[in-house]
């Protein structure tokens, strides 16, 4: 299973925006920050933002900056806001259009949606503040250059 990296950067820029709640983070500084490339920080930024998760502001005074409780935020919510699609396999979004010949005998399919339920659920559990609670630990790292956050 992987998750795409929209997710990763999505989560890097939530740690980071948490555990700084009070600054102002522009896309370059983020980009310089956490080795990302500017056009998939921008995508990931316009997605929290259209969700609720942080607020954008564009032009010379533009950048970004925590919206939410971080309290009650989950890594779950996140990723679902992030991937709404988010199967673990394909056969996972057979429709009646475009069903799997074996779907009338298969338990694949149902282990692999009780997997993700509880892959899922256990996301549901923890939350942004619980993924930020270290917040001196991040000073060093966003002071000086690229933050690796370790997943």
């Amino acid at each position: 299973m992987k998750l795409t990296g929209m997710t990763d950067i999505a989560t890097r820029i939530m740690a980071v925006v948490v555990s700084n709640p009070d600054h102002h983070w522009t896309i370059e500084r983020f980009s310089q920050v956490c080795s990302s490339p500017k056009p998939q920080i921008t995508k990931t930024v316009q997605a929290l933002s259209a969700h609720g998760f942080i607020k954008s502001r564009r032009g010379r005074i533009g950048g970004f900056h925590l919206a939410c409780d971080p309290a009650i935020v989950t890594l779950g919510e996140l990723i679902r806001a992030v991937e709404p699609n988010f199967a673990l396999t394909d056969c996972m979004g057979c429709s009646d259009k475009a069903t799997c010949p074996f779907l009338p005998v298969c338990r694949v399919r149902s282990a692999l949606a009780y997997a993700l339920k509880a892959f899922m659920r256990e996301l549901d559990s923890v939350t942004l503040n619980d993924v930020a609670s270290d917040r001196e630990a991040y000073a060093p790292m966003l002071a000086g250059g690229p933050l690796a956050l370790s997943a």
